[in-house]
Parts: C-alpha cells; structure tokens; sequence
C-alpha cells in the first residue's frame, strides 16, 4: 500500500467544503494512503493466474491541525451530521491532485 506525505506548503486542501490552512507541528500535516492494493494476483493450477483490477481506490485522509481552531470545531460539527465526506487536494509543489468522498 502506498502513503503519501504531503507538506502544508503549496497545499489547497477542503474538506467538507472548508478550506484547511490551519495545520499543527505534526509532520506530516497531510497523509493521504490507500487501504487496498490497486491490483491482487489470483494464481490458478497449471501456471495460469488472473490479475484482478480494483473498480474503487479508496483512500484515507489523515490532516493534523491546530487544536480547537475554528476549522477543527466546523470539520466536527459537520461530521456529527452524518454527512458523506467530501475532500479536494491540489499541491502545487508536488502538482498532485485528489478528490474523494
């Protein structure tokens, strides 16, 4: 599985709609990681084996940021909600970009 460490610097992240800048001093602010491999190898008897490509790449996000900011008690009250999670990643630096939900 592959984790992705992004730095806060060049980063447009949103999260539920609301732009982060408020990061902490944890390293690293932003980690974005599959949690399940994008091929799996099937092997059959007789030498023969099947690659199985994964419809859905899902994904966690994991953000660090500054204690009881605003941004942290918006982010809470949207999730007591029950709302599906949306979020956008551009990076300048690393010209990634990621959208999930």
């Amino acid at each position: 599985m592959t984790m992705k460490r992004y730095g806060a610097d060049g980063a447009n992240l949103t999260v539920f709609g609301i732009p982060i800048d408020d990061f902490g001093d944890t390293d690293p602010p932003i980690t974005i990681e599959d949690l399940e491999p994008r091929t799996t190898l099937k092997r059959g008897i007789g030498k023969t084996s099947v690659r199985l490509d994964s419809q859905t790449r899902p994904k966690r996000l994991t953000i660090n940021l500054i204690p009881s900011s605003d941004q942290v008690r918006h982010i809470l009250a949207v999730e007591k909600t029950g709302v599906d999670a949306t979020f956008s990643f551009f990076s300048n630096r690393y010209r990634r970009n990621c959208a999930g939900f």
